[in-house]
Protein backbone atom coordinates (compact mmCIF):
# COMPACT_ATOMS: atom_id res chain seq x y z
CA UNK A 1 0.00 0.00 0.00
CA UNK A 2 2.97 2.53 0.65
CA UNK A 3 4.67 1.74 -2.97
CA UNK A 4 2.02 2.91 -4.28
CA UNK A 5 1.20 6.01 -2.51
CA UNK A 6 5.14 6.75 -2.90
CA UNK A 7 5.21 6.17 -6.75
CA UNK A 8 1.63 8.30 -7.77
CA UNK A 9 3.59 11.18 -7.38
CA UNK A 10 6.41 10.24 -9.57
CA UNK A 11 4.00 8.90 -12.18
CA UNK A 12 1.95 12.05 -12.09
CA UNK A 13 4.85 14.19 -12.66
CA UNK A 14 6.17 12.20 -15.49
CA UNK A 15 2.86 12.12 -17.50
CA UNK A 16 2.92 16.07 -16.85
CA UNK A 17 6.49 16.68 -18.42
CA UNK A 18 5.82 14.10 -21.45
CA UNK A 19 2.72 16.41 -22.56
CA UNK A 20 4.74 19.06 -22.40
CA UNK A 21 7.03 17.61 -24.30
CA UNK A 22 4.33 16.53 -26.73
CA UNK A 23 3.35 20.23 -27.48
CA UNK A 24 4.31 22.08 -30.82
CA UNK A 25 7.10 24.31 -31.30
CA UNK A 26 5.45 27.97 -31.90
CA UNK A 27 6.96 27.83 -35.23
CA UNK A 28 5.33 24.50 -35.97
CA UNK A 29 2.11 25.94 -34.91
CA UNK A 30 2.64 29.50 -36.95
CA UNK A 31 3.80 27.76 -39.95
CA UNK A 32 0.50 25.20 -39.91
CA UNK A 33 -1.33 28.64 -39.58
CA UNK A 34 0.21 30.30 -42.74
CA UNK A 35 -0.13 26.88 -44.63
CA UNK A 36 -3.67 26.72 -43.93
CA UNK A 37 -4.32 30.27 -44.97
CA UNK A 38 -2.60 30.20 -48.37
CA UNK A 39 -4.37 27.06 -48.98
CA UNK A 40 -8.05 28.30 -47.99
CA UNK A 41 -8.06 31.86 -49.35
CA UNK A 42 -8.81 32.11 -52.95
CA UNK A 43 -6.71 34.12 -55.11
CA UNK A 44 -7.83 37.69 -56.18
CA UNK A 45 -9.42 38.36 -59.65
CA UNK A 46 -6.14 40.05 -61.84
CA UNK A 47 -8.27 43.18 -62.46
CA UNK A 48 -7.95 43.88 -59.03
CA UNK A 49 -4.52 44.28 -59.23
CA UNK A 50 -4.69 47.23 -61.84
CA UNK A 51 -4.74 50.58 -61.34
CA UNK A 52 -8.19 52.12 -63.13
CA UNK A 53 -8.68 55.02 -65.37
CA UNK A 54 -11.70 56.17 -63.92
CA UNK A 55 -9.97 59.38 -62.36
CA UNK A 56 -10.93 60.79 -58.97
CA UNK A 57 -14.02 60.32 -57.19
CA UNK A 58 -16.33 63.17 -57.92
CA UNK A 59 -17.79 64.94 -54.79
CA UNK A 60 -21.88 63.76 -55.00
CA UNK A 61 -21.50 60.29 -56.50
CA UNK A 62 -23.47 58.64 -54.27
CA UNK A 63 -26.61 60.69 -55.85
CA UNK A 64 -25.77 58.96 -58.65
CA UNK A 65 -27.86 55.96 -57.76
CA UNK A 66 -31.07 57.94 -57.07
CA UNK A 67 -31.27 56.10 -53.99
CA UNK A 68 -32.34 58.41 -50.85
CA UNK A 69 -31.92 55.17 -48.26
CA UNK A 70 -28.73 54.43 -49.47
CA UNK A 71 -27.58 58.36 -50.12
CA UNK A 72 -28.38 58.26 -45.55
CA UNK A 73 -26.44 55.21 -45.12
CA UNK A 74 -23.31 56.30 -46.88
CA UNK A 75 -23.52 59.80 -45.21
CA UNK A 76 -24.05 58.14 -41.76
CA UNK A 77 -21.13 55.89 -42.27
CA UNK A 78 -18.98 58.42 -43.36
CA UNK A 79 -19.77 60.75 -40.23
CA UNK A 80 -19.38 57.68 -37.95
CA UNK A 81 -16.24 56.73 -39.54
Amino acid sequence: MWTLRAGLPIVAVGALLTACGAAPSREEVEADVDQAVESETPASPEQWGTQSDAGAVQVGWIETFNDPALTRLVTEAQANN
